[in-house]
């Protein structure tokens, strides 16, 4: 059986632990992203655009940018 905790920390993020051994650091950045890292050497970056979309970018060469659209829909592209 599959058990999560989320607790919010005093930074205004989240430490996420399960009962897999997986822990999760989530924070929030100054412009409105947030810093992810986890235990298992995996760190990704979340940053707001002007335009109110997102930039995602992880340390394993992943790149995801998320723009919405005026219908109320998101277009998503990545590498």
């Amino acid at each position: 059986m599959f058990f999560q905790q989320i607790r919010p920390t005093l930074g205004g993020g989240y430490n996420i632990m399960d009962n897999q051994g997986h822990y999760t650091q989530v924070q929030p950045t100054l412009g409105g992203g947030c810093n992810i890292w986890d235990n298992k050497g995996h760190f990704t970056q979340v940053n707001r655009t002007l335009a109110g979309g997102y930039n995602i970018m992880d340390n394993q060469g992943h790149f995801t940018q998320v723009q919405p659209t005026l219908g109320g829909g998101w277009n998503i592209f990545g590498n």
